[in-house]
């Protein structure tokens, strides 16, 4: 009995991790610039941004150069056009980066990351300081397979 249920186990983990290849994403790009995700700051550099939705509901970030990477938890976006290339979305406030959502062509579903601890500061000292309230600007970088 107990090797049944060790078969079936194995059999269900086998299909979740096939689900994953399937649905998982992996694509590359160059970002011109420092920023931030998962309450890590990563360097200027090229990228490969691998989604795992189907299981986790987790993307790994990970620096082509240096090998440093991170796996950040996500949830559903939603893209109210079809985006015709896969992007990487930034929130910019000033000088700062906050990566904020993953499309891929073809896909009106994404991903989108919550907001890091430093991100949030920023946003409440902008509203204590009522001439910078101003929402932040978003920056596509296009991504390939």
């Amino acid at each position: 009995m107990k090797k049944i249920a060790m078969s079936i186990a194995t059999a269900i983990v086998g299909v979740l991790l096939g689900a994953a290849s399937v649905y998982g994403q992996t694509m590359k790009a160059d970002i011109p610039f420092a920023f931030q995700a998962s309450n890590e700051t990563l360097p200027a550099g090229q990228y490969e941004v691998s989604t795992r939705n189907a299981v986790a509901n987790t993307i790994t970030v990970r620096n082509r150069e240096s090998k440093q990477a991170l796996v950040a938890l996500t949830h559903k976006a939603q893209s109210k056009q079809t985006p015709e290339v896969s992007k990487l979305i930034f929130r910019r406030y000033g000088n700062q980066y906050f990566l904020a959502q993953i499309f891929v062509a073809g896909n009106t579903e994404g991903t989108e990351l919550a907001k890091t601890k430093a991100e949030r500061r920023l946003i409440k000292a902008q509203r204590d300081h009522l001439a910078h309230n101003s929402a932040p600007e978003l920056v596509a970088i296009v991504a390939g397979q």
